[in-house]
């Protein structure tokens, strides 16, 4: 046993979970209204700005930041050594974002990022946002589940930008 306390080892598994979740909810935000490229390849064509995206420009750096501190609490018989850590890797994270990945998706042009920019926070969580900009979990796990299962039992082939739409209704 890493920790004596058993309080200790609940707040990391708490951690990590939350963050896994969150993870997994803004990727599948990036796939389904996004052309998730911008991990790829540093190049977006498409801008989410509804569900955490709504809340925040980088929901997946909060989740991630979330989940890093978890496992550093597991896995690091100090505490204290799990934060000063965690700290200094959530202050380069940060500095990237803010002087490299910012400063990017302003160039494209693609993009209404400068509008965005100024009605989303960047480090703060905007709480309340429009209906419109309101995501549900389950009919994103039916496209998932479309995406992955469905398509693949059919045979469904979709290629090329044209049959992506650019634009929401």
């Amino acid at each position: 046993m890493l920790y004596p306390d058993v309080h200790s080892q609940i707040l990391p598994w708490i951690l990590i979970i939350f963050g896994i979740c969150g993870l997994c909810f803004s990727d599948i935000l990036l796939l389904r209204f996004g052309d998730a490229k911008l991990h790829l390849s540093g190049q977006a064509s498409r801008l989410v700005d509804i569900g955490f995206y709504a809340r925040n420009r980088h929901p997946s750096f909060w989740f991630y930041s979330f989940y890093q501190l978890g496992a550093l609490l597991i896995f690091s018989k100090s505490w204290t050594f799990s934060l000063i850590t965690w700290c200094v890797l959530t202050i380069i994270g940060i500095a990237y974002l803010f002087f490299i990945q910012e400063p990017r998706l302003e160039r494209v042009e693609v993009l209404d990022y400068k509008t965005y920019k100024r009605n989303t926070p960047f480090w703060t969580w905007r709480w309340k946002i429009p209906d419109s900009q309101s995501v549900r979990l389950l009919p994103q796990m039916i496209w998932i589940l479309g995406m992955l299962i469905l398509r693949n039992w059919y045979r469904i082939k979709v290629s090329g930008l044209e049959n992506i739409p650019h634009k929401r209704p």
